[in-house]
């Protein structure tokens, strides 16, 4: 499904290897793995253009991985960690402002599972463990419902919306 998102949106095609996960022609520019299994990077390699960039956000342990698409089709492999200050046109901003602009201009609530308050923390804990055949689960703490004292960025205003789980 993945990748022939990727094909579909970049015009690329699939190229079928012996045994091996196929491969696009074309492919994003640069693919933010945020889960850092074997099987996420793996498909990251396989959906990146030749020439792109796969960031690892997501924190793996050991990961059993086939590196031969990163030299056989230049991809860069970088690694980030999740906050600093990064440089915009405007004068050094905290990635994480940065982040939740870009994150409330993407519209990304369709992905959400399940919404909680910050008091209810086991509680969204237990619902992301129990995912099951469901693979991936988006839990969402909501910040503007909840007492208890939170960071907030300064560039953001949260919503009040009432809890979905």
């Amino acid at each position: 499904e993945l990748e022939r998102s990727v094909r579909r949106l970049t015009g690329s095609l699939g190229l079928a290897g012996g045994g091996s996960p196929s491969r696009l022609t074309g492919g994003a520019d640069v693919v933010f793995d945020c889960v850092g299994s074997s099987s996420s990077i793996a498909s990251s390699l396989a959906v990146v253009r030749p020439g792109g960039r796969v960031v690892l956000v997501g924190m793996p342990g050991t990961v059993r991985l086939d590196l031969a698409p990163l030299w056989q089709r230049e991809i860069a492999l970088v690694g980030a960690y999740a906050y600093g200050s990064e440089q915009t046109p405007d004068g050094p901003r905290s990635t994480f402002d940065l982040a939740f602009e870009l994150v409330a201009a993407a519209r990304l609530e369709r992905l959400v599972s399940a919404r909680y308050p910050l008091e209810r923390y086991e509680e969204a804990v237990r619902h992301a463990a129990n995912a099951g055949r469901r693979g991936a689960v988006k839990v969402v703490f909501d910040v503007g419902r909840s007492s208890s004292p939170v960071w907030r960025s300064g560039s953001l205003k949260t919503e009040n919306v009432e809890t979905n789980a």
